[in-house]
């Protein structure tokens, strides 16, 4: 017997709800094939109560794996003003009618942490949190995983240690998450200092169930030179909140993508990267980078970085690697 989703919904002949039936389907997804250990007929009674059992226990399951089409979250509501502050300090005031809100709590070693909301897209996945006292914070040993029991990588975040409010940033979660949904399950170990103080070991689980916001295609734009280095664009995609963009570049510059430039001045200015990119709004407003990752490792090196963004309309896009050239390319948001 098959275990795809496709070939288990078109044997499946029990007339139900269109939801109960997707439970069923993604727990089915999950199940072996079972063999008949009996032909001897059952009472009608008896088959009707088995059947019943066994469909409770399904829903069951496929509420786990496939959170998506649990009420958990299809009841959760999204968050307004609550998390206003905290995505507003870090710069990502544009997401901030996309997230579920969530209500985890963990105390131990006098430190109380707080699961508040999350978001996820293709790209990239948020969790808020709030941590009291706020003289740590959760950047420490800190573990994301989903239902099946996968690590989702830590890719960065931010604290701020007067309101204990904490926002981390996590890859994308994988497939079928991305069809599911999520029940994601934060640990950490170990709380990190602020301002000098020493770091709090201890054992804070949180946990809670996000969907994915779903994406789409942008058009490509034309590739650009950067001196005689080439950068072609792979792929552009948005979301209601984000817009995502992956490079590939190929010439002199792709080996120096970690080269820094400009002279340390303390408390003025510091060294910084040579290769950059910025998405500008039609009034000149710089979008908020919300994740990026880069890979030299093999020719020609791949970017990718994703921004928040609070309207349709046409983005300007500008790379440029400093000493060598710049380009930009505009990118159309509907």
């Amino acid at each position: 017997m098959s275990t795809s989703l496709e070939d288990r919904l078109m044997e499946l002949e029990l007339r139900m709800p269109d939801t109960l039936l997707l439970r069923i389907l993604g727990h089915a997804a999950q199940t072996s094939e079972r063999e008949v250990t009996s032909v001897r007929r059952r009472p009608r009674w008896a088959t009707v109560a088995l059947a019943i059992g066994l469909l409770i226990a399904v829903v069951s399951g496929a509420s786990f794996y496939a959170p998506r089409f649990a009420q958990a979250l299809a009841d959760a509501p999204i968050v307004g003003t609550a998390i206003g502050p905290a995505l507003r300090s870090a710069g990502l005031a544009g997401l901030q009618g996309r997230f579920t809100v969530l209500d985890s709590r963990a105390t131990s070693s006098g430190y109380a942490v707080r699961l508040v909301a999350g978001y996820a897209d293709n790209n990239q996945t948020v969790l808020v949190l709030r941590v009291d006292p706020p003289d740590h914070n959760a950047f420490g040993r800190t573990q994301l995983t989903d239902q099946f029991g996968r690590t989702i990588a830590f890719s960065g975040g931010m604290s701020d240690a007067r309101t204990g409010n904490n926002v981390l940033i996590f890859q994308a979660l994988p497939w079928p998450d991305s069809s599911l949904g999520a029940r994601l399950r934060l640990h950490i170990s170990t709380l990190e200092a602020a301002g000098g103080n020493q770091p709090v070991a201890g054992d804070w689980t949180l946990q809670g169930t996000i969907s994915v916001e779903p994406s789409r295609a942008l058009p490509l734009p034309a590739a650009g030179m950067l001196g005689d280095s080439t950068v072609r664009f792979t792929k552009v995609e948005a979301t209601s909140a984000t817009v995502s963009v992956y490079l590939e570049i190929s010439g002199p510059v792709a080996t120096q993508l970690d080269r820094m430039v400009g002279p340390t001045i303390p408390y003025v200015a510091k060294p910084h990267f040579a290769f950059s990119s910025e998405l500008v709004d039609a009034n000149g407003q710089p979008a908020t980078l919300l994740n990026g990752t880069g890979s030299t490792s093999s020719a020609p090196a791949q970017i990718w970085a994703g921004w928040v963004i609070t309207h349709p309309g046409d983005y300007q896009l500008r790379i440029a690697y400093e000493g060598v050239g710049s380009f930009e390319r505009t990118i159309t948001i509907p």
